[in-house]
């Protein structure tokens, strides 16, 4: 190998190792320009929302039982006025039927006021953990030299060390360890 040739390729190698030393030097000094966040993580593992499904569930299960109980109720009691058809006038059990309609219809209205009610307190509740969430991933970005975070899942590769996940649910849990959801 002639030594022009030997000359070129140590000076790419020189230049590979001059532009790997730059690189690292540059993650080193924490110069990233993005940072990922595993969102699904966060949402899974934070202390705060574990506690708002747990409220959230015992509350559904209460509704749920309510509505139980009010479904065998009515189904009782048209069963009951079904049996009294051929005893009752035919006006006394249109009014009866009627009567037992409308109070069926106020039922079912307050099952949506309950639907609603979880809706809402779930709402909230995830509003207020997205705020505290923005701050925090704000935080971390800064602290990071960080100029965007994105979810991981929209990351096709990312180098470990660009993943804030754990830092930001530390924080998460300790800034936001509970949320008390209002129903």
């Amino acid at each position: 190998m002639s030594l022009n040739i030997k000359n070129k390729l140590a000076g790419l190698a020189i230049s590979a190792l001059l532009m790997s030393s730059v690189v690292s030097q540059a993650l080193a000094a924490d110069d990233k320009a993005m940072v990922f966040v595993d969102t699904q993580v966060i949402l899974e593992k934070s202390t705060a929302l574990v506690k708002v499904r747990e409220q959230l569930d015992r509350k559904a299960e209460e509704f749920k039982k309510d509505s139980t109980n009010k479904e065998a109720y009515f189904k009782k009691k048209y069963e009951d006025l079904e049996k009294q058809k051929t005893v009752l006038t035919k006006e006394v059990f249109e009014q009866k039927n009627n009567d037992l309609a409308k109070e069926f219809g106020e039922a079912q209205k307050k099952v949506q006021e309950s639907r609603g009610t979880l809706d809402k307190a779930y709402t909230d509740a995830m509003q207020q953990f997205e705020k505290v969430l923005t701050d925090i991933v704000k935080e971390e970005a800064i602290k990071n030299h960080a100029t965007a975070v994105l979810p991981k899942m929209q990351a096709l590769y990312s180098d470990d060390s660009l993943d804030i996940t754990a830092s930001v649910l530390d924080s998460l849990n300790k800034k936001l360890p509970n949320i008390a959801v209002k129903f």
